[in-house]
């Protein structure tokens, strides 16, 4: 008989042969942090993205020029 046989032919009782280390007074049923929403997860990734927040504050800055210039420019449209 081999040794596959023989480790499929046993008994198993799992209490006898292996204990959790470090497990005790934990539960598997608690969940650590709560969850974030799907919108909560993109801003945060979006935060630790230091190039797209580099990009936001560029396009912004793109737009509240584009308006000051029309403004200050003070084009008319109908002309």
């Amino acid at each position: 008989m081999s040794t596959k046989e023989v480790v499929m032919t046993e008994e198993w009782n799992e209490s006898d042969d292996f204990k959790r280390v470090g497990t005790e007074g934990l539960s598997g049923e608690d969940i650590g942090q709560k969850s974030l929403t799907y919108w909560a997860d993109v801003w945060r990734r979006f935060r630790e993205n230091k190039l797209a927040i580099f990009g936001l504050i560029l396009l912004g800055v793109i737009v509240v020029i584009l308006f000051v210039g029309f403004w200050g420019y003070g084009f008319n449209p109908s002309l």
